[in-house]
């Protein structure tokens, strides 16, 4: 029986995994660990309205918790708080100290494959689920993202005994998802530099729930990225989507995206540092989770299927 603590701001894949866990008759009880989450009150759960930057070790200890399941949302519309930056490092050096203190000996920290930045060669390579020396772009969540692993290689060194999981997802689509990504597919005429026609990883949120879900009690520690084998071109994602693409030439490119996001950030959405993403491939081995009996519901292409019709009927 486990006995899981979930740290969260509101993030809808928090809220999905307690719903799945509630059904888990492994799970013998649940810690919520944050503001502004409605949950049913219930004897499985055990819901502390704190913040994850408070010292957390006397809760998990008193509740038995042997596993956290760590998600951090970012509240930051603009890409470049220090405070949201400061204070996303800060509480998860203390969920992670305060595990440790509480002999908690398992931990899933939820990450992002744009830490890796982007593959600018024409072949096309699938990153590998390993350490990074650095962020791969300068894009604000990629180094942020990074500096959130850093913390958590230094507890792998220190403690190796322990369970420590992260888990590195691809661009995510999903009825509740609101990102860069669903916002730039669902644009009427989808932007594109000219010459360049990237392949996209796209993964369902439904399937980042269920991996979430299956590491609780799977896997060693390690590093996992959690993406469906399959990828689609922005060309076909149009098609699909049947949205049109309209080019520019790269110079233009980037000065509609330095301007827009100054202008008009809620039309068309590209912060600083991100256009590469946007240009270039990001594909993801996911190995290291399938090996683990992982198996994904939806395709690349059945992804951006399910959030056409998502975004057909709102």
């Amino acid at each position: 029986m486990k006995r899981v603590a979930i740290t969260t701001k509101d993030f809808h894949y928090a809220n999905q995994l307690i719903k799945d866990l509630l059904e888990d008759e492994r799970i013998e009880k649940i810690v919520v660990i944050g503001k502004d989450l409605t949950i049913p009150m219930i004897d499985k759960i055990v819901y502390i309205d704190t913040l994850p930057y408070f010292p957390l070790s006397t809760i998990l200890k008193e509740n038995k918790v042997d596993t956290i399941v760590n998600f951090m949302k970012i509240d930051d519309d603009t890409y470049s708080s220090k405070e949201a930056y400061n204070i996303t490092l800060q509480s998860l050096k203390n969920i992670m100290s305060s595990g440790v203190r509480a002999g908690v000996k398992n931990f899933i920290l939820y990450s992002s494959a744009v830490v890796y930045g982007v593959n600018k060669k024409k072949k096309l390579i699938s990153f590998e689920p390993t350490r990074l020396k650095k962020a791969g772009s300068k894009f604000y969540y990629s180094k942020l993202r990074f500096e959130s692993e850093k913390i958590v290689y230094e507890y792998m060194d220190e403690f190796p005994e322990l369970n420590i999981k992260i888990a590195r997802t691809s661009f995510t689509l999903g009825p509740n998802i609101n990102n860069l990504i669903s916002a730039y597919l669902g644009l009427k005429f989808i932007p594109m530099v000219t010459h360049y026609n990237p392949e996209f990883q796209f993964v369902h949120e439904d399937d980042v729930v269920r991996a979430f879900h299956h590491l609780i009690f799977n896997g060693e520690k390690g590093i996992y990225n959690i993406a469906p084998d399959s990828s689609i071109s922005l060309k076909e994602i149009s098609e699909i989507m049947g949205h049109k693409l309209v080019s520019f030439p790269k110079i233009l490119a980037k000065q509609i995206a330095f301007l827009s996001w100054y202008t008009m950030p809620k039309v068309l959405k590209i912060p600083p540092y991100s256009l590469n993403f946007f240009m270039h491939s990001l594909l993801i081995n996911n190995e290291s989770l399938t090996k683990t009996g992982f198996k994904f519901n939806y395709t690349t292409e059945e992804t951006v299927k399910a959030f056409k019709k998502f975004k057909e009927h709102f």
